[in-house]
């Protein structure tokens, strides 16, 4: 009877994961392609009635997006799709903002400053902690491609939990 009540907190904390990402990404656009690195980084080798608790729960909130979309622009995947467009424009470097912001190493220094701590110990944690370790590596490469600082203030907090607890 433990092993049930394991797995309904399991299954709790697996909704209300969802319910809060899929909020955080109704009011940041930015956090739908972070929580795709998420969803693919910690359910990649998960049953598939975990992924459809954590994906159900997620739609349930971000369906408050595509409902005000859909009421402001009668198109539900409007800003979605106005955000994957400027994302994919600053990949490419065609942004209006170009010289701006793509000339800018500090970003990277600041990244590989919160980063470096997980480098140094990411062969003591990776047994441990694979699903984080794969998270920073996947947020890595995302921020190598798209130079803006403001996706490594959500990875360096991470990366410092996963060193304290290497460190313990």
């Amino acid at each position: 009877s433990s092993d049930r009540g394991d797995v309904t907190s399991f299954q709790k904390h697996l909704i209300i994961s969802g319910l809060t990402l899929g909020l955080a990404s109704v009011f940041w656009d930015g956090m739908l392609i972070l929580s795709t690195i998420f969803i693919i980084s910690f359910f990649f080798n998960k049953r598939l009635y975990e992924v459809f608790y954590f994906l159900v729960s997620f739609g349930i909130t971000f369906s408050i997006k595509l409902i005000t979309d859909w009421i402001l622009f009668s198109f539900p995947f409007f800003s979605t799709f106005r955000q994957m467009g400027s994302g994919f424009l600053f990949v490419l470097r065609k942004a209006a903002f170009d010289d701006a912001i793509h000339f800018i190493p500090v970003s990277y220094l600041f990244f590989l400053f919160a980063i470096t701590p997980f480098l140094f110990l990411i062969y003591r944690a990776y047994n441990k902690y694979k699903a984080e370790c794969a998270y920073v590596i996947l947020m890595l490469l995302f921020f190598i491609f798209n130079n803006q600082s403001r996706y490594s203030l959500i990875i360096a907090p991470i990366a410092i939990l996963i060193v304290s607890r290497v460190i313990k």
